[in-house]
């Protein structure tokens, strides 16, 4: 398990050295680094999956984030230009480190060392954030489509996409797969299958009994004039009701007048 996470000059950190642990929540306030460090591992994977981090080059624009270039990624007051990161971990002694030197205007960074030193040792490669499984989702999603991307190789490593362009995808390409009995996410257990839509015996919710409408209480009646109600001159007895419709044909006071009726 990811223990620590340490970034050097990235973006709003000079130096960040962070603990994690099994569950981790950032919160704060905007502009305090908290997508700074969900986008220093972000770039770290997306530049392993394309093969970039293993030739020594950080991918600074990809499928994960897009960081902008140089300029956007260097702490503004860093006393020398470079970008570095430390990451360590349970199964591992050694911790992963590499710096990277600073392109103004490119969108990536070039290792900052002997090529040998580059790219991700064995023994980290199927961990996060370069192997195993990991999971992001953009704030912004994508909305209802005619149709979906289809990726079997995403798919098979359960990538839903940043946007979650690819859930229909996973969801169809696994829809006969079933949850451990002990999963707390398991409703049934006689029928833990992932996807169980149209299944007959599959778990459904109860439905909402729908409440009739409520009556609107109608103050029209003869002899129970509302104040305003009575117009003058009219005989005693006389209701005028006024339904409230405004619009083109409304009275003085922009309102419907119903008949009079005479007590």
């Amino acid at each position: 398990m990811l223990r620590r996470i340490v970034l050097k000059n990235f973006k709003c950190f000079e130096a960040l050295d962070l603990p994690c642990a099994p569950l981790n929540l950032l919160c704060g306030l905007n502009g305090m680094g908290k997508s700074s460090v969900i986008q220093g591992l972000l770039v770290l994977r997306q530049s392993f999956d394309t093969g970039d981090l293993s030739q020594g080059r950080l991918v600074l624009g990809g499928a994960l984030t897009d960081l902008g270039a140089g300029s956007d990624v260097l702490f503004e007051d860093a006393e020398e230009e470079v970008v570095g990161f430390e990451l360590r971990r349970d199964e591992t002694p050694e911790p992963w480190t590499q710096t990277f030197g600073y392109s103004r205007t490119g969108d990536q960074l070039t290792v900052n060392g002997p090529a040998a030193e580059a790219g991700v040792p064995p023994v980290w490669r199927a961990f996060p954030p370069f192997g195993g499984g990991l999971a992001y989702l953009q704030a912004e999603r994508i909305g209802p489509r005619k149709s979906y991307p289809l990726s079997e190789m995403l798919a098979r490593r359960g990538n839903l996409g940043a946007r979650g362009e690819f859930a229909w995808n996973y969801l169809n390409d696994r829809q006969n797969d079933r949850f451990p009995a002990d999963d707390p996410g398991v409703l049934d257990p006689r029928d833990s299958r992932i996807a169980t839509r149209g299944v007959p015996g599959a778990p459904r919710r109860p439905l909402r009994q729908r409440q009739p409408p409520r009556r609107r209480r109608h103050h029209l009646a003869a002899g129970m004039p509302r104040r305003g109600d009575r117009g003058e001159g009219s005989p005693p007895g006389t209701v005028t009701g006024n339904i409230g419709h405004e619009g083109p044909g409304a009275g003085e006071r922009g309102r419907v007048h119903a008949p009079r009726f005479s007590g």
